[in-house]
């Protein structure tokens, strides 16, 4: 079932609205009198839990589910909380950026990714995936008194993109700008490189079916949010004498240009 879907939360949560209604059609049990309207909103981020009300026929009307998708306490896990294990991508694919779609002042290629499993198209669409740190990195062209910061680790850990209808998200810019690239390949440091690895989370309501696999995590603009790991990759940039590379989990991208 698809609902339609707006804004709310910072940034990274979304509600859709639903409402159906239950007709007696001769049962001498129908328990609420001729019809029972159900109410309600599916929370997100996870589209994995709904709560609103229940009105029957006489009037008389029922909250069900829980309208807080962070709980600080686990809720009473019982009928009236409606929930699902929220769903979580199993990995992503990526595509290589032409050289062309590079940038030379921010640096780097721009990675576009889809989530999988993509089935249904969308499945995770209005959520959001984060990066963070997964590991140790490596610069092989930073030395002591270089003009450029080492490049060994995420620089923007905590920061997020939105997943499109299409379960993409990106640009994931990965990659040295053109006057580092320049600098290096003048005080004859090419070829060297950096590589580090790329946690990657993507946001979640909370569930009783999976509240061990959940985490806080601090998005980059100081926000807690509940989220889960579900991808490590490792980023890298090279530069030889006559180019620089843009690489994510195990695909490069080549600029002869530079």
């Amino acid at each position: 079932m698809h609902w339609g879907l707006y804004l709310a939360h910072h940034g990274f949560s979304w509600r859709g609205a639903f409402s159906f209604t239950a007709t007696n059609q001769g049962c001498s049990n129908f328990f609420g009198g001729a019809t029972i309207t159900f109410s309600g909103t599916i929370g997100q981020p996870g589209c994995n839990y709904v709560y609103g009300y229940q009105l029957d026929a006489d009037g008389t009307w029922y909250d069900f589910g829980v309208e807080n998708a962070y709980p600080t306490t686990e809720p009473p896990l019982s009928p009236n909380w409606v929930a699902k294990a929220v769903d979580v991508p199993t990995s992503e694919t990526t595509v290589i950026p032409p050289p062309a779609a590079w940038n030379p002042t921010t640096g780097g290629a721009p990675w576009n990714q889809t989530l999988a499993p993509d089935s249904p198209s969308g499945e995770f669409a209005g959520r959001a995936v984060y990066e963070y740190q997964g590991g140790p990195g490596n610069d092989t062209c930073w030395f002591p008194g270089s003009k450029w910061a080492v490049y060994d680790s995420i620089t923007n850990p905590g920061g997020g993109w939105y997943v499109t209808s299409k379960n993409k998200w990106g640009a994931d810019w990965i990659g040295w700008k053109l006057a580092a690239v320049q600098y290096y390949q003048s005080l004859g440091r090419a070829p060297c490189g950096t590589s580090f690895l790329q946690q990657m989370v993507i946001d979640a309501a909370y569930s009783p079916d999976n509240t061990s696999g959940y985490a806080e995590y601090t998005d980059n603009h100081g926000d807690v949010f509940y989220g889960v790991p579900f991808e490590v990759n490792t980023l890298g940039a090279n530069i030889t004498a006559t180019a620089a590379s843009s690489v994510r989990n195990g695909k490069t991208s080549i600029n002869t240009t530079w």
